[in-house]
């Protein structure tokens, strides 16, 4: 098992204030994958700093009840995010009232009442994990083959699993990516500035026709980096 199981749904404990446990809890290391175990849209997303369950999302699935992932580090969902069984919605993490990196999962039904989530253990620990590429494809592979050989639709089932691994991993990759690119565009808009005013200044004496190219090639890439950052 590659998680375990560190704290029981109704368990009292003075970490609580003696109150009984709403949820689970799983010991995963921090920055660990964690994909929706049900299909359903994103409620909320939450962060109540150093209290309750920190950073957390909660998913309104299908069924009706509210699905709570608390603790985590990163969240790669917003309100309104349609999830399926499987999708990735950000890493696990140490956030809020929390004596270490652990994930809180908790079920809580229309009425308010907390549902005792303890039978999805397994889903949850299938669907959390495989920090990297590699070890989610051979994960995934062990998991279409058994002892007594290959199973029925073997190839299908790893092609599937494969793809889902793979849509995880790009979509990962591409929120860095957006990350990074918010943080560096203000620079590199005063950086298309400074090199179109230089452009103006060296080359003016020398090709006219060159200049009105430079400063309209500059100036639609400024516009796009203003409009970029506006909407974003």
């Amino acid at each position: 098992m590659k998680f375990r199981l560190s704290g029981a749904f109704g368990e009292l404990s003075p970490v609580r204030d003696g109150r009984p446990h709403t949820g689970i809890d799983i010991a995963m290391p921090e920055g660990t994958e964690l994909r929706s175990i049900c299909e359903g849209v994103v409620q909320r997303v939450v962060d109540y700093g150093h209290n309750n369950i920190g950073k957390g999302v909660i998913i309104k699935g299908n069924d009706g009840n509210f699905y709570i992932y608390g603790h985590m580090s990163k969240i790669r969902v917003q309100k309104g995010t349609y999830v399926h069984d499987g999708s990735f919605i950000g890493l696990s993490g140490n956030t809020g009232h929390s004596t270490g990196p652990h994930l809180h999962f908790g079920i809580q039904a229309p009425n308010g009442h907390f549902i005792d989530p303890t039978s999805t253990f397994d889903h949850l620990v299938a669907n959390s994990g495989n920090n990297s590429i590699g070890g989610a494809l051979w994960e995934r592979f062990k998991d279409v083959h058994g002892a007594n050989g290959v199973k029925d639709n073997a190839v299908d089932k790893f092609m599937n699993h494969l793809a889902t691994d793979l849509s995880h991993w790009c979509s990962v990759k591409m929120h860095e990516f957006h990350d990074w690119f918010t943080w560096a565009l203000p620079d590199m808009v005063g950086y298309l500035a400074l090199i179109s005013a230089l452009s103006i200044m060296l080359f003016s004496i020398v090709d006219t026709k060159w200049v009105k190219r430079t400063i309209g090639g500059f100036a639609a890439a400024f516009i796009a980096a203003v409009g970029y950052l506006t909407y974003n």
